[in-house]
């Protein structure tokens, strides 16, 4: 495995997981808004 493969590899991961915290962020905000309007 070439070291430009493996630096683009190991670069992927934490996008994606940063997109995932963005949206369960998004998500849990909106919950918050909802639930703080309803009661």
């Amino acid at each position: 495995m070439s070291a430009g493969r493996c630096l683009r590899v190991m670069a992927v991961p934490p996008a994606a997981i940063l997109a995932r915290f963005d949206a369960d962020l998004s998500m849990i905000a909106l919950e918050a808004i909802v639930t703080s309007r309803t009661f």
